[in-house]
């Protein structure tokens, strides 16, 4: 059963993700590559702290669960990327400190790109919208 506080604190997390970039870690303590990566993940979260969501899971503890359930977690170390509360790659394979920070660079790199057409797009709408207004008077 999982503990109230991982709940509070999963949810807390998950629901910032709507605009946002979350990246699930799914670690075992029994995992070599877990330990080794584990480190790496956790000094990207600090470095990409303003940008993005960094959380890792340990499915040895029995309030992870649950989580590594809803997740369909079936090999370990696993990453989760999720893009406006969807999930947009599962990546679960060995990476480097190299490949890793391609990765969590190039969903960064996407979503800022994504905000600037997104803005670009707004500010074109507020012309027209502009320009309509001006010239039905």
């Amino acid at each position: 059963m999982m503990n109230r506080s991982i709940i509070g604190r999963y949810d807390a997390m998950y629901s910032n993700t709507f605009h946002s970039i979350t990246f699930l870690l799914f670690t075992a303590k029994w995992c070599d590559a877990c330990k080794m990566i584990g480190p790496l993940f956790e000094e990207r979260g600090d470095m990409f702290k303003e940008r993005a969501n960094f959380e890792t899971f340990d499915i040895d503890e029995d309030e992870n669960d649950q989580i590594a359930i809803q997740y369909k977690i079936v090999k370990i170390p696993t990453i989760i990327v999720i893009i406006n509360g969807q999930i947009v790659n599962c990546i679960d394979e060995h990476l480097s400190d190299q490949h890793l920070d391609i990765v969590i660079n190039t969903y960064i790199t996407k979503r800022i790109e994504n905000i600037n057409r997104l803005e670009l797009l707004n500010t074109d709408v507020n012309t027209h919208d502009a320009d309509t207004t001006v010239s039905s008077r």
